[in-house]
């Protein structure tokens, strides 16, 4: 993945792909029914590990970051759900899906600034059982700008910079979404699109990356629940957290998702 250098207030940073939860608290048990985790066979599938998240959208489809699966095939994919800890093999109602088919937004590009279209959807190999409270799917965002508003990040990514392995318990997070806007003073106007939305917490070293990538950002639906309405992609490089994490807004994918799965 090519490196891009920031042009606008952190000049000498870089952008990377996200890898953990920075700055949150591990989440009650089931506490998320609709996250999975995304692994990848290794040593003829003798070994699978966990690479990014990603979200239960349908009974058969899961949504995730491009970059998670750019360079994959399906047969060395599969999906953990219902599942807080990733070392608890005694967890109720954990599934394990292979992968059937990998579709990527056709206008992604991770040579370009931004990493535009950064958004997969995976059709499961067998229909996942949805069990309330355990494993549901999650409904897509309505087009809202959610500025202002207070978003929760999960994932099981690294939870600082300098540790060499990601999380094996679910962490989250409550921070705020911020304008596309303001996201852009931070990027510059070549990183930001409408095709994204941005959260950050100024003062707080907070924010998701590496591992955390294709995973959530859930919204509220205004009833007690939550939309997905973001997708975690990418952001500054060693996860400090000072600037804002970049997420796939949702809504602005919303049709390409339907046109592409069961919705």
């Amino acid at each position: 993945m090519k490196v891009l250098v920031i042009l606008a207030f952190v000049a000498t940073a870089s952008v990377y792909a996200r890898e953990r939860i920075v700055g949150g608290e591990i989440a009650k048990n089931n506490e998320f029914p609709s996250i999975v985790s995304l692994q990848k066979s290794s040593f003829g599938g003798l070994l699978w590990s966990h690479i990014c998240g990603g979200i239960l959208i349908s009974s058969n489809y899961v949504l995730t970051a491009a970059h998670c699966v750019d360079g994959s095939s399906a047969s060395t994919l599969r999906v953990l759900l219902g599942r807080n800890d990733l070392n608890n093999n005694n967890e109720a109602n954990a599934q394990r899906i292979n992968i059937a088919q990998v579709t990527m937004h056709e206008g992604y590009n991770s040579n370009a600034d931004g990493f535009p279209n950064d958004v997969a959807v995976l059709r499961l190999s067998s229909t996942a059982n949805l069990v309330p409270g355990f494993v549901e799917v999650s409904e897509l965002s309505p087009d809202n700008t959610y500025a202002g508003e207070t978003a929760v990040l999960a994932g099981w990514g690294k939870l600082a910079g300098s540790e060499s392995t990601t999380s094996s318990k679910l962490y989250r997070l409550d921070i705020p979404v911020i304008s596309n806007d303001a996201c852009t003073q931070a990027w510059g106007a070549n990183y930001i699109m409408e095709t994204h939305i941005c959260v950050h917490d100024d003062g707080r070293e907070s924010g998701a990356c590496n591992g955390d990538s294709g995973g959530p950002m859930y919204c509220s639906n205004g009833s007690g629940g939550y939309y997905v309405c973001g997708v975690t992609s990418w952001g500054q490089n060693g996860c400090p957290g000072t600037t804002p994490s970049v997420y796939g807004r949702v809504s602005k994918f919303a049709s390409w998702i339907r046109a592409n799965t069961d919705l």
